[in-house]
């Protein structure tokens, strides 16, 4: 009995001093007062989550500020101590892993890169990642003020446990990534799928701000999925809605099979960057230069691309009815101009009449080892 009230009376301060925690960070400056005012809680719970989080170093008073004129005994205002709180971000992609230190305030303090051909076993993409990790650490001032781990991986990923569900390509399933990093390092290790990470962000402050309904397409090394409903991010059942690079676009003799195992003809293995190279026999590089010059050759290959893209997609906007489908991803970036017209024509001819109000667009690529460092902040603000 007494164990189960010490655990309620922990959640509950846990609970008060992330409400705390988030309203000054909302806030460029605000008093204690004004803090209690908002949330409802005591004068002095609210002097003694900050009394924690000021001997933590997470918030600073600005004594320098005044947030009321006049004589008297003035409030002190407090804020995040955004410049010596730092998180670390890592993009697990299919041919590299990258990493960014950060501050609190997204500013990249460090990064390093680390490009590879193949993968031939587990044990060797997750070294890969140990090694940018300790790399970063290094370049922290102040590693005991790291406040976390993010990481994107692409691949379906159950947020909750950490665990990387299935990732062929780097020969994970049923992964712990979370426990292993947690394991070796004194931070918290947060993992969140690639493509659902660039939908939370392009919902939050970007191209889908102001979309309700919508679905975010990546075209890279993989094609991958998100779908934002009512804007929450909708993962399905077992994490896995999205996968659209799972979708079968071939179902003839010339359809490739799936790097996943799972069959033949899926999107992936014609309408990603691994894919095109593997076709073509040449490195992306050399792909793009000629796509800027339009051979006809190239041209050609990204028309029957985007053709089944659209097709595809018309599907998709015929069952979820989205307002938006965001492209992206440097296939996009690199031969939009060519895609996108194609993609836009079949989705208004084939989809359902009552669904081709919908806007297709694309956005530029954003940074995932960032996106990652920022999991950090939403999680200690959570």
């Amino acid at each position: 009995m007494t164990i189960d009230k010490m655990s309620s009376f922990q959640v509950m301060k846990n609970m008060n001093q992330q409400t705390v925690l988030n309203t000054i960070y909302q806030s460029e400056l605000i008093s204690r007062v004004e803090i209690a005012e908002k949330v409802g809680l005591t004068q002095q719970t609210i002097t003694n989550i900050v009394s924690r989080l000021i001997e933590e170093g997470v918030v600073v008073e600005e004594k320098s500020h005044s947030l009321t004129p006049g004589a008297g005994r003035r409030p002190i205002p407090l804020r995040i101590n955004s410049s010596h709180l730092f998180a670390i971000g890592i993009e697990v992609a299919r041919k590299r892993v990258r990493g960014v230190l950060t501050d609190f305030s997204q500013n990249i303090l460090a990064e390093t890169d680390y490009v590879f051909v193949e993968i031939e076993s587990s044990e060797q993409i997750f070294n890969k990642i140990l090694h940018v990790i300790d790399i970063l650490i290094t370049k922290c001032m102040k590693p005991e003020q790291i406040k976390g781990i993010g990481l994107t991986v692409s691949g379906p990923i159950d947020q909750s446990t950490g665990i990387v569900i299935k990732a062929e390509h780097f020969h994970w399933v049923n992964y712990k990534l979370k426990d292993e990093l947690e394991d070796r390092y004194p931070y918290p290790v947060y993992v969140e799928n690639d493509v659902n990470i660039i939908a939370v962000a392009e919902n939050a402050t970007g191209a889908l701000s102001d979309s309700q309904n919508n679905i975010t397409l990546l075209f890279d090394q993989g094609v991958g999925g998100a779908i934002v409903i009512d804007k929450k991010l909708y993962v399905g059942s077992n994490n896995a809605a999205g996968e659209f690079g799972n979708f079968k676009v071939h179902y003839k003799d010339e359809s490739l099979p799936c790097d996943c195992g799972a069959g033949y003809g899926s999107l992936t293995t014609i309408a990603s960057i691994t894919a095109i190279q593997r076709k073509m026999g040449i490195p992306f590089a050399e792909i793009a230069e000629r796509i800027d010059k339009r051979e006809p050759g190239i041209v050609r290959e990204l028309q029957s691309i985007g053709e089944a893209v659209g097709s595809a997609i018309s599907n998709l906007v015929t069952f979820f009815n989205p307002d938006t489908v965001l492209l992206t991803g440097r296939l996009i970036e690199n031969a939009g101009f060519i895609l996108e017209p194609i993609i836009i024509d079949i989705v208004k001819k084939t989809t359902f009449e009552g669904c081709r109000n919908v806007v297709i667009k694309s956005t530029v690529l954003m940074d995932g080892a960032k996106m990652a460092s920022g999991l950090v902040l939403k999680e200690m603000l959570k």
